[in-house]
């Protein structure tokens, strides 16, 4: 049997993770197309296993295959043991126009509605749209990690049975992504109250300020990136070039690379770095340092 999922990463983990339960079997092999070619895939699920059980062969970056040709052949000829192809959102057209009559079930999870799912989760609980884009936004639209944390609410709220704001503010953690989003758009905004707000939340999460720094940068530096790929590409050539960035982020990042000027991102990073110097040499204590820095907004 033959596989193709694609969509959201932790959903096709999701579905991987449940097609491994249903055939029970300890013969799990797990490919890249990326850095592996088709033919050795294909040579691997048509050598016989003797003494195991089926394999259940894993094969991930299906836009990057390096000869469909190949696949399409066993597709034609399949064994018993299982193919899993993946790919993070879409399928290139040209390679599903090729598989489109073959015998492979498709299992599409690119546009699942969260907010019917976490509608669904709570259907015996009390729960408003705005704590439900609440949580959405806490955990980065992460279908496990909602799950996760739906858990952890209903078991919470079990004699209430009403989930509110501080409910979620108390048990769910802020996605660091997210903390740091906030931040970076706080600090544009010049809203120290939020500035401070956003980065007490963070030391008290146990991060610190050499940390908070470091992703400060890497997110100005991102969104420098991406102020300069959206001159040239689409969204979705810009997230392949930046490591196939997760959707979400990508249009986090993008909002700010839109209304941030270069001088301004170029500006950050270079105080960020040298304030980073100076907490490492010694010179300023780290959260004085950090104050300081909001505190010029």
């Amino acid at each position: 049997m033959v596989y193709l999922i694609n969509g959201e990463k932790s959903l096709i983990d999701k579905e991987v993770n449940d097609l491994i339960k249903k055939y029970n079997t300890t013969s799990i092999i797990k490919y890249d197309l990326i850095d592996t070619k088709i033919s050795d895939v294909i040579n691997d699920i048509d050598t016989v296993n003797l003494f195991l059980d089926k394999k259940l062969i894993i094969c991930s970056s299906l836009n990057n295959i390096d000869n469909i040709d190949i696949l399409v052949k066993y597709l034609d000829n399949q064994n018993d043991n299982i193919l899993i192809l993946t790919n993070e959102d879409k399928v290139d057209l040209k390679i599903l126009n090729k598989i489109k009559n073959k015998k492979i079930e498709k299992i599409d999870v690119s546009n699942i509605d969260l907010t019917s799912f976490i509608k669904e989760e709570f259907k015996d609980y009390k729960i408003s749209f705005k704590e439900i884009n609440m949580l959405k936004d806490y955990t980065s639209n992460d279908y496990n990690r909602i799950k996760e944390e739906i858990i952890k609410l209903k078991m919470y709220k079990l004699d209430t049975k009403e989930i509110n704001e501080d409910d979620i503010k108390k048990l769910v953690t802020k996605n660091l992504d997210k903390n740091i989003f906030d931040l970076v758009n706080y600090i544009y905004k010049k809203n120290k109250d939020k500035v401070f707000e956003v980065y007490y939340e963070l030391v008290e999460n146990n991060e610190d300020e050499l940390k908070i720094i470091g992703f400060l940068s890497n997110n100005y530096t991102l969104i420098y990136k991406i102020k300069e790929l959206i001159k040239e590409y689409n969204d979705e050539e810009c997230m392949l070039k930046l490591n196939k960035m997760h959707p979400y982020r990508f249009k986090l990042l993008k909002e700010q690379a839109l209304s941030l000027d270069k001088k301004y991102l170029l500006n950050k990073i270079k105080e960020l770095g040298e304030l980073d110097i100076k907490i490492k040499s010694g010179v300023i204590n780290p959260k004085l340092g950090m104050e300081l820095f909001f505190c010029k907004l």
